[in-house]
């Protein structure tokens, strides 16, 4: 999995024979943004992809604006019509799969890299076009037109996992950043809506029971979405009456780090209300609001 804890600081990625508590990424998709490199990340990243890829396509066009050796990729979309360009005219077939293969930032020492690496992927994520002008990222010149197909679409990008070059080597003066996305036909937070809501919501009575303090030692192993930015809004209901009210419309964060900050408002926070007991939990209704720009398009995650 990829385990990180609560904390401001870029996690170190820790592979291990799971991608998400179930064990799988769930859905169907047909377009990626792939790294390539020869190290645990990578390969893991890439078959847990290609196993996801919807069955149906039998055409697969891999964009790889390099010479590196793709073999991996090759060998595991071995049952498909493959094949290789070097440049992109931003045009998508029904009946194709597309696999955009680019890496992060290069060059970098690991602070700065993890800096980058993560506004580059925000952007990504919001379908935030003219942010992305990275000189040293070598997907710009695509992107504009991934991000405008998305926008159109209605699509959103799901990230399925960040690392960097030093989370492998000894060498963090100068480093090479990964990242892997998947084009989700919907937005991202019904996707988490539709996947992962008895995820969020015992993750908000774990923080709770535990009165949403989380030492930064302890680890916790979440779907890679969860470390997508989000708004979102939580409230409390008991026989019917509001318990409690906490969020923000304006700043979003990082999914698991919201539900934290958002579970102690709930219960401690609102003045209007006595704090939270323990053995209240069990008995109250608890509502997670993804906010999205436009209200009507939030989602709503319910216990």
């Amino acid at each position: 999995m990829f385990t990180f804890s609560v904390s401001d600081s870029f996690y170190r990625f820790n592979c291990s024979e799971e991608m998400s508590p179930n064990g799988d990424i769930p859905g169907v998709a047909k377009v990626f943004i792939l790294p390539y490199g020869k190290n645990k990340f990578c390969t893991e990243i890439i078959g847990h992809a290609y196993k996801i890829l919807d069955k149906s396509i039998k055409k697969v066009v891999i964009y790889s604006p390099t010479n590196d050796d793709i073999s991996e990729h090759l060998e595991l979309l071995k049952d498909k019509d493959v094949s290789v360009c070097h440049d992109f005219d931003g045009i998508f077939a029904e009946d194709t799969a597309y696999v955009f293969l680019t890496n992060l930032s290069r060059g970098f020492n690991y602070n700065d890299a993890c800096k980058i690496d993560l506004f580059t992927a925000s952007n990504i994520e919001s379908n935030r076009i003219n942010d992305v002008t990275f000189e040293e990222f070598s997907a710009s010149p695509i992107l504009p037109a991934l991000l405008n197909y998305a926008s159109d679409k209605g699509y959103s990008f799901i990230r399925l996992g960040l690392a960097n070059s030093a989370d492998f080597n000894t060498n963090f003066a100068s480093t090479v950043g990964y990242g892997a996305w998947m084009l989700y036909e919907g937005s991202a937070a019904y996707y988490i809506k539709k996947y992962y809501s008895d995820i969020v919501i015992e993750f908000v009575k774990f923080n709770l029971r535990n009165n949403a303090h989380i030492a930064c030692s302890q680890c916790f192993n979440f779907p890679e979405v969860f470390n997508q930015e989000f708004k979102i809004m939580l409230s409390l209901e008991k026989d019917g009456y509001v318990r409690g009210v906490s969020g923000s419309f304006k700043t979003p964060e990082k999914l698991f780090k919201a539900l934290v900050k958002r579970a102690f408002g709930v219960a401690f926070s609102d003045n209007r209300f006595a704090p939270v007991q323990p053995d209240e939990i069990d008995w109250l209704k608890i509502n997670v609001v993804i906010l999205a720009d436009d209200v009507m398009n939030s989602v709503v995650i319910e216990s």
